[in-house]
């Protein structure tokens, strides 16, 4: 397998072994899970993970593990430890650096003798830090394997290590006290947004990429701005990036142009750059940021060195990327290193007990005092919403300039009141594409619908042709 593909297959169970470990509400079981992620993630034997305290006045370190796998004890205890408690001393010093057996310049870091007298072939060794700061070591290795570990390996291991500490340092603060009351852009207190809000302040804890999936009419902006507000506490700017715009015009955003950098090293460490409809970002520059993601640095347009990428990215879509990926419409070296941590926005459907608290910050952001009778409120739940928060603040805006003071049933638009469109029992979003809820929910459409196409798509609020060829494209016989 060629060094680019199997960097792309370790960046997809990056992100997907991340989103479990980070869902993980039991602390004590996320030691094990990040073990368990680590073996799946790099087919090593055995593993083991520490906590670092320090280090103190003399520069030394308190190390704690928290788990292991294939050892007998705790992974550091007796002569089979002797080998992993070297090659964790070795990690620490200088402040914290990865070793790795087949790399050359860490020949002498272990006793070769050692390690052939224990049967140690391939092993690892990375630290993890959280802002800069050194909180654990995880080390892998394999008794049967040669060079199973390789330099190439260890930027996508480093971002695991990194996901891993995030969540262990998550599971300590749960562990220690409740979670303290955060003010929310996201109104409603719906279970599945009250689990968006959770995956966002987990995310805010890291410098990866974000992704931010959901259909047309969603409050993906808010959600990268909720992300934005959870980071740190240095100087701080949001600056949001409009994809489908010229090129020359998002280059010039992005990486800068006629000698001044761009955005993405203008702005500093704790700052956002967000990507609206970053599938509308045409393929010259998909490879210049996937490029500048993988080497944190790239060269701005009319100079001749490197400079560092410093703000962080959050990425807007409303397309299904791994699909395009698959069609070769989009870059898939982009779309992995973007996909490192994703959220997905529920539709409006999905959470229809919010209804009432929309409508009234909606109405209070657009200076309308309004209120509902129980038949509008009624007749709107009843209504699928097939344009989500921005087809509701569009019906607000439209009540509010015909100036009622008290809403009922019979102003609503008609489609609102003929209940076009289905509304479905809300389901867990975390973890599932977009195509595959779009399947869900023709399928679920064309069985409410007994079978009569043309009814399911007027319901789904689509052209008949192009049922059809949703229909062809999932394999559906209706």
């Amino acid at each position: 397998m060629d060094p680019q593909s199997r960097e792309l297959i370790w960046l997809r169970r990056v992100r997907d072994l991340s989103q479990m470990i980070g869902s993980e509400e039991d602390p004590a079981k996320v030691p094990p899970l990040v073990l368990s992620a680590a073996l799946e993630l790099t087919e090593a034997e055995r593993a083991f993970l520490v906590r670092v305290e320090g280090p103190n006045e003399s520069g030394s370190y308190r190390l704690k593990v928290l788990g292991s796998r294939g050892f007998r004890g705790d992974g550091l205890e007796g002569a089979e430890g002797a080998i992993s408690r070297t090659v964790v001393e070795k990690t620490l010093a200088n402040g914290g650096r990865a070793v790795l057996t087949s790399r050359p310049a860490d020949a002498e870091l272990v006793d070769a003798t050692s390690v052939v007298g224990r049967g140690v072939r391939s092993m690892v060794s990375v630290p993890m830090r959280l802002r800069g700061r050194l909180v654990g070591v995880l080390y892998l290795d394999h008794r049967g394997e040669t060079a199973l570990f390789r330099e190439s390996d260890l930027p996508t291991l480093q971002t695991f290590a990194t996901q891993a500490a995030l969540a262990l340092e998550l599971a300590a603060a749960r562990a220690e006290a409740p979670a303290p009351v955060e003010r929310s852009l996201l109104v409603g207190k719906s279970e599945v947004l009250s689990a968006l809000r959770a995956e966002a302040r987990r995310a805010a804890r890291s410098g990866d990429p974000v992704l931010v999936c959901g259909e047309a009419g969603t409050e993906g902006l808010l959600v990268a701005r909720e992300v934005h507000a959870g980071g740190g506490g240095g100087p701080r700017t949001f600056r949001s990036v409009d994809c489908a715009a010229p090129e020359p015009v998002v280059a010039a955003d992005l990486f800068g142009a006629e000698g001044e950098p761009g955005l993405l090293s203008r702005l500093g460490p704790e700052s956002t750059v967000c990507l609206e409809g970053v599938e509308h970002l045409p393929p010259t520059l998909q490879r210049v940021l996937a490029r500048a993601l993988r080497d944190e640095v790239y060269v701005p347009a009319g100079r001749g060195r490197t400079i560092p990428v410093q703000a962080r990215v959050v990425a807007l879509t409303s397309a299904d990327l791994a699909a395009r990926v698959a069609e070769g419409a989009f870059l898939g070296d982009l779309y992995y290193r973007l996909d490192i941590q994703r959220l997905v926005v529920p539709p409006l459907r999905q959470r229809l007990e919010d209804l009432p608290a929309l409508c009234e910050a909606i109405a209070a952001r657009i200076g309308a005092s309004m209120q509902f009778a129980p038949d509008a409120l009624q007749c709107m739940a009843a209504y699928a919403w097939p344009g989500n928060v921005l087809e509701l603040e569009g019906e607000l805006r439209r009540l509010a300039k015909r100036g009622f003071p008290r809403v009922r049933k019979d102003h609503l638009r008609d489609e609102i009141r003929q209940g076009r469109g289905i509304v479905h029992e809300r389901q867990a979003f975390s973890g599932r594409t977009l195509s595959e809820l779009e399947e869900e929910l023709i399928r679920t459409t064309l069985a409410e619908c007994g079978g009569v196409k043309a009814r399911a798509a007027r319901q789904l609020g689509v052209p008949r042709s192009t049922l059809y060829h949703l229909l062809e494209r999932y394999g559906i016989e209706a």
